[in-house]
């Protein structure tokens, strides 16, 4: 997960360069600003996506061979953790007092990422 959030970052901070450049240019931005959102929207999947269990085992959308403690083989366990569970279990009012807003730390961020 560190090396793909680094190099999604890095494609971000790119793009936000270009769209910079074009900007003072007064060239159109468009094309850029859709690849802004696009990783922006990619990179905060994927991180929050390091947060689920699942993702870092071999076995994330069920047992796949020898089983020898009947562990499901529902190959839909990913996405029934990700949506039903979730939202069976966790309230958003819940957790957002518990996450305040707060400034992303300075530096580099693979360091970063490997310390979170």
């Amino acid at each position: 997960m560190p090396y793909q959030s680094t190099e999604v970052w890095e494609r971000l901070k790119s793009a936000m360069r270009d769209y910079r450049a074009l900007k003072k240019d007064h060239k159109s931005t468009q094309a850029v600003e859709a690849l802004i959102i696009f990783y922006a929207g990619w990179l905060g999947h994927y991180v929050g996506d390091g947060s689920q269990p699942l993702h870092v085992t071999i076995k994330y959308n069920g047992w796949v061979g020898d089983n020898p403690n009947e562990y499901t083989t529902e190959h839909k366990i990913h996405a029934k953790f990700e949506s039903d569970f979730v939202k069976a279990n966790i309230k958003e009012k819940e957790v957002a007092a518990l996450v305040p807003a707060q400034p992303l730390p300075h530096g580099d961020i693979s360091t970063i990422t490997w310390r979170i």
